[in-house]
C-alpha cells in the first residue's frame, strides 16, 4: 500500500475510534450549554454567555438532518491535527502508530468524550498543537502552515477563554525568551506574526456575527458578570460590598446580605432580580474596576487566583455527564431545532444515567500523572547517558506546558474550578509521550539489537 493511502486509512480508522464513545452512548454526549448552542445556530439568536460559532457549526455541519455528522466532523479535525502534529514531529513515526495512540488515547482518557459532546471543548488543543506546529516545525510546507493556522483561528473563534489562553501562553513564550536569551531555540518572527494573526482575526469572528444580526460590534455581554461571579465563589464580593455600599451607589448594593454562593445560575441571583445578563452586564463594570483598583481586594483576588489555578491544573477527571429528565427545557430545545433527534436523545446511556467515567477515570489519573514523570526524568535524567533529546521535542514540552498552565489559570483563576476544562486537552501530554518513548527508546534499542 503506498504511503498516502496508509496515512488516509490511518487517519480514517483513527477518526472512526474516537467516534466510540458516543457510539456506546447511542448519541452525541451533551452539556447544559449544549442548549445554547443550539438556539444560536439554529434560531439565529444571539447570547450574552456564550459566542456564536459553535453555534452555527452545529448547524451546518449537522445539515440539520443529523448530530452524529458533528461527531464525525469534529474527531475528524482531531485527528488530522494529531497526524499533522506527529509528521512534523516525529518524522520516524508509522501511520500505524497514530491508531495505536489514539485507541490507547481513547480506551484510558477523556479524548473520546470530549471530541463525541456537542460542545466547543475539542478545540482547545488546536491552541496548544497549531502553535507548536508552527512555532517549532522544520521545514514546514505552506500548506502546513495554513493548516495549522487556520486551526489556531478556529480555536479562537469557538470560545471566549481561548483568546486569554493564547495570549497568556505566548507571554509565557515571551517571557522566557527573554530570560534565557540564546540559550534556547531561535524562532523566525514571521511565525509568532502568523500566530498573532490567527488570535486577531479569530477574535474578530464573534463580533462580526453579532453585528450581521445585532448590529452591534461587541465580543461578550457577560465577562463582568462572570468576574463578578468568580469574585463570589471567592468569597470576596460581600466583604467588599459591605465596605464599598456606605459610599457607593452600586445596584447589586440592595442584594449585598442575601447574594447566593449560585451568583450566576441561580433563579433567585441579583442577576435575574435586577433584568438579566444583558441589563447588568454594564452596572457590573464599575464594581469590578473598584474591586481590582482596591489593593486590598486585588491581592486577595490574586492569592486566590494562583490558588483556584493550582487546583484547576490537577483537576482533569472526564466531565460529568449531566442525567436528563424527560420534558425538561434541554429535551425541548432538541425538539424546536430537530424533533426526529429526541427519541434517541432520550435512549441514550447519558439520559438514563447509565454511563460511567469511574474506571475511566482512574485510568486518566494513571496515565496522565505517569506521563508527567517520565517527561521530566527522560528529559532532565537521562535514562542513556547516549541519548541526546533534540531542542525540538524540548521546546515543544515547554510549549505544552505552556498550554496545559494557561489553561488553568484562565478557567480556575477566572472562571470556575471544572475537570471539564483541564481534561479537554490533557490527554496531549501521553500523546507526546507516546511519540517521545517511540522516537528515543524504541528506536534507540533497536538500532543497539541491530548493532
Amino acid at each position: 500500500m503506498s504511503p498516502k493511502r496508509l496515512s488516509f486509512l490511518a487517519v480514517l480508522l483513527s477518526t472512526i475510534c474516537l467516534c466510540v464513545p458516543a457510539l456506546i452512548n447511542n448519541f452525541p454526549f451533551v452539556y447544559p450549554d449544549t442548549a445554547t448552542y443550539l438556539g444560536i445556530g439554529f434560531e439565529h439568536r444571539t447570547s450574552p454567555i456564550r459566542p456564536p460559532f459553535y453555534g452555527v457549526f452545529l448547524r451546518h455541519i449537522s445539515m440539520k438532518e443529523s448530530f452524529w455528522l458533528v461527531v464525525l466532523a469534529q474527531a475528524f479535525l482531531v485527528t488530522f491535527l494529531a497526524k499533522l502534529f506527529i509528521d512534523v514531529f516525529f518524522k520516524k513515526s508509522h501511520p500505524f502508530l497514530l491508531i495505536l495512540s489514539t485507541v490507547l488515547l481513547t480506551l484510558t482518557t477523556s479524548i473520546g468524550i470530549t471530541v463525541g459532546m456537542l460542545m466547543p471543548d475539542f478545540t482547545t488543543v488546536f491552541i496548544i498543537l497549531g502553535s507548536a506546529i508552527i512555532l517549532y516545525g522544520k521545514d514546514l510546507r505552506k500548506w502546513q502552515v495554513v493548516i495549522a493556522t487556520f486551526y489556531i483561528w478556529l480555536a479562537i473563534a469557538s470560545h471566549h477563554s481561548h483568546f486569554y489562553i493564547l495570549c497568556l501562553i505566548l507571554c509565557f513564550w515571551i517571557f522566557r525568551k527573554l530570560v534565557m536569551r540564546n540559550r534556547i531555540m531561535k524562532v523566525p518572527l514571521w511565525r509568532v506574526g502568523v500566530i498573532c494573526a490567527a488570535l486577531i482575526l479569530g477574535y474578530l469572528v464573534t463580533p462580526t456575527i453579532h453585528y450581521s444580526r445585532k448590529g452591534k460590534f461587541y465580543t461578550s455581554g457577560s465577562k463582568n458578570i462572570f468576574l463578578m461571579g468568580r469574585i463570589n465563589q471567592m468569597g470576596l464580593l460581600k466583604p467588599f460590598l459591605e465596605k464599598k455600599c456606605p459610599e457607593a451607589d452600586y445596584s447589586i448594593c440592595k442584594y449585598k446580605s442575601e447574594i447566593p454562593d449560585d451568583f450566576l445560575w441561580g433563579p433567585n441571583t441579583p442577576v435575574q432580580k435586577d433584568g438579566g445578563w444583558w441589563s447588568n452586564e454594564h452596572l457590573y463594570g464599575r464594581v469590578i474596576q473598584d474591586f481590582l483598583t482596591t489593593p486590598y481586594f486585588l491581592k486577595r483576588f490574586l492569592i486566590k487566583t494562583f490558588e483556584t489555578s493550582v487546583q484547576q491544573f490537577f483537576s482533569f477527571r472526564t466531565v460529568y455527564l449531566h442525567k436528563l429528565n424527560t420534558g425538561d427545557w434541554f429535551e425541548k430545545k432538541f425538539e424546536n431545532v430537530m424533533p426526529d433527534s429526541v427519541p434517541a436523545l432520550r435512549s441514550a446511556r447519558q439520559s438514563e444515567g447509565m454511563y460511567s467515567n469511574h474506571i475511566l477515570n482512574l485510568l486518566q489519573h494513571f496515565v496522565i500523572f505517569l506521563s508527567m514523570l517520565f517527561l521530566l526524568y527522560f528529559l532532565y535524567f537521562k535514562p542513556d547517558p547516549k541519548l541526546t533529546i533534540s531542542k525540538v521535542h524540548r521546546e515543544v514540552f515547554y510549549l505544552i506546558l505552556f498550554g496545559l498552565i494557561s489553561n488553568a489559570i484562565i478557567c480556575g483563576g477566572i472562571s470556575m474550578i471544572a475537570p471539564r476544562f483541564q481534561s479537554r486537552i490533557i490527554w496531549v501530554l501521553p500523546l507526546f509521550t507516546f511519540f517521545i518513548i517511540h522516537e528515543y527508546l524504541w528506536l534507540n534499542r533497536t538500532k543497539k539489537m541491530d548493532a
